[in-house]
């Protein structure tokens, strides 16, 4: 394949380098062989595009999101749809994720083998679908209400052979389900007995899977701690101490906030920063104690930068922004080729209208982007580089 070359007023490689200015880019084959200053570029025989962004950054990674559906409302009818209208949204669903400069998502729950089903699509059409960590199917017991975890977990016996099925699937991650959702219910009310959820943590690591537990605090919260699981999601309602273990422990939470504005905003009308700065307290308590934080979209497909508006609003810098939604993110999923647009790095990049090291808002419109196979989509059309 041809090499591709990108110019760039501005190349901001990774969240600890310093942008370089008249920076370049070079693809061969989906991966980048030079990142650096147009200056030093070798004499690489490569073909040159004709797009030339203001500057050029790593892609996102969403850390919480679901391709079967959309949210907020209507889970469940969504997914009684037949498998093509679900196939069909998903594939929807990812152009919007990567056109919302999204490179990476970690799937936390699709029933049945949808995950698998989208790991294969986005290994075919990686322009068109961003790249994929998941846990397989979630784990819940009977008794809740969850639309996407569909292994029911009441026993031991039921515990050793769900996670048995989801390490056999070639999960990269275990999901569990610890507390309802903040809709329905006592929000830290937990849902299984805490043997029962040690054991499940337990199974999970003897399988050699990471585990991220849908957890808003509570017991399940501490148990969750002590465990040594890896993420604990959304999190609404975790206590200071609770936090102060987490980061103690090295414990991730993954933020979800803007999934609650919305709504709110739907049914209220009241203004969508406003709501997301209310709804962000948990995170900026978690900032407070030294959190590892990193954002999720929860499945509102296309808005990632709304995560991004509510770390900033909880007291991160835009820098801070900027490294927590790459460089750490992609180390916390498992993303080890995406983070940042070092060599050897899969090229996964995002044109920009201005610094993202000084200004967040510069993700609510992105201007073009950069696919793993020298692929250019810029908002107005797809151009071929190569």
């Amino acid at each position: 394949m041809t090499l591709v070359g990108i110019g760039t007023d501005l190349l901001v490689s990774s969240a600890i380098d310093e942008p370089i200015e008249d920076g370049v880019l070079i693809v061969d084959d989906g991966r980048i062989v030079w990142s650096g200053p147009l200056s030093e570029l070798p004499g690489f025989p490569c073909v040159w595009s004709s797009w030339h962004p203001p500057v050029l950054a790593p892609a996102l990674i969403d850390a919480h999101t679901h391709l079967s559906i959309e949210t907020p409302g209507r889970e469940f009818e969504q997914l009684e749809a037949p498998d093509a209208v679900i196939a069909t949204r998903a594939a929807r669903f990812a152009s919007e994720i990567v056109r919302s400069g999204v490179g990476g998502v970690r799937l936390l729950g699709e029933p049945g083998d949808l995950s698998t089903q989208f790991a294969d699509a986005a290994e075919h059409d990686p322009h068109g679908w961003p790249s994929i960590v998941s846990c397989g199917r979630g784990i819940r017991p009977s008794h809740a209400i969850v639309s996407v975890a569909d292994i029911v977990v009441d026993t031991e016996d039921d515990a050793r052979r769900g996670v048995e099925l989801v390490a056999s699937s070639g999960a990269d991650w275990l999901k569990l389900h610890a507390t309802p959702s903040s809709l329905r219910g006592d929000p830290i009310e937990p849902l299984f007995s805490a043997s029962l959820l040690r054991l499940l943590i337990e199974l999970g690591h003897d399988a050699k899977m990471r585990i991220a537990v849908h957890c808003h605090g509570g017991p399940a919260a501490d148990i969750c701690i002590d465990a040594g699981v890896d993420t604990i999601e959304h999190g609404r309602f975790l206590s200071d101490e609770q936090l102060k273990r987490m980061a103690d422990s090295g414990t991730t939470l993954v933020s979800t906030v803007g999934i609650g504005a919305i709504a709110r905003h739907r049914q209220s009308g009241e203004p969508l920063l406003a709501l997301l700065s209310e709804l962000a307290e948990p995170v900026r308590r978690a900032k407070r104690a030294g959190v590892q934080v990193i954002p999720g979209s929860d499945a509102i497909h296309g808005r990632f930068s709304l995560e991004l508006h509510a770390l900033e609003l909880a007291g991160f810098t835009p820098k801070e922004v900027f490294t927590q939604s790459t460089r750490v993110a992609a180390d916390i999923c498992g993303f080890a080729s995406l983070g940042s647009l070092e060599i050897g790095k899969v090229a996964r990049a995002v044109g920009l209208r201005s610094n993202p090291l000084d200004d967040v808002s510069v993700w609510d419109r992105v201007v073009g982007l950069v696919g793993p196979g020298g692929l250019l989509i810029p908002h107005s059309d797809a151009v071929a580089m190569a």
